[in-house]
């Protein structure tokens, strides 16, 4: 049986929410992944005291711009429902990149920003960023990290 887009697309982000708490258990041993439909965080840091919302935007590779998802068929999601007091988004810039983000800072550049329609059947709102903000906006660290994400896939492979 196939999987549906959105079936994909949910064990994508959580093979890259793996990814983030590998990453970050090396440094803080005590973090862990919120399991099922939980909406409001992705990973607990209680050694930071810090939350994550872990995000891909794969739409990033052929366009300047990311999305961030505020509404769904008419409800709040994504940054209107997250308690997460950061936010970790992979996004394709010359290569793939991670964006830490603190909740503040991804308030204030949405603030202006366009919004538009997208997702499962055109049901969520976003706001759209140019990428190249997110160089610009002091709070925000942009990273790659290529040799750590070869060394997670031959770790998890399958």
């Amino acid at each position: 049986m196939e999987l549906s887009k959105f079936s994909s697309d949910l064990l994508e982000g959580q093979k890259l929410e793996d990814f983030i708490l590998w990453k970050i258990q090396k440094k803080y041993p005590k973090a862990t992944k919120s399991e099922g439909s939980f909406k409001d965080y992705d990973i607990d840091v209680p050694e930071l005291a810090q939350k994550f919302e872990c995000k891909w935007d794969k739409k990033s590779q052929v366009t300047e711009n990311i999305a961030i998802e505020f509404m769904d068929r008419g409800k709040p999601s994504g940054l209107n429902v997250t308690t997460a007091t950061h936010w970790i988004y992979l996004f394709y810039d010359n290569g793939w990149k991670f964006a830490f983000l603190e909740i503040g800072v991804i308030h204030y550049l949405c603030k202006n920003a366009r919004i538009v329609k997208g997702g499962d059947g055109w049901q969520a709102e976003m706001y759209l960023l140019p990428k190249r903000l997110l160089y610009k906006q002091d709070g925000v660290i942009i990273k790659k990290f290529t040799k750590e994400l070869k060394e997670f896939r031959k770790l998890h492979a399958g």
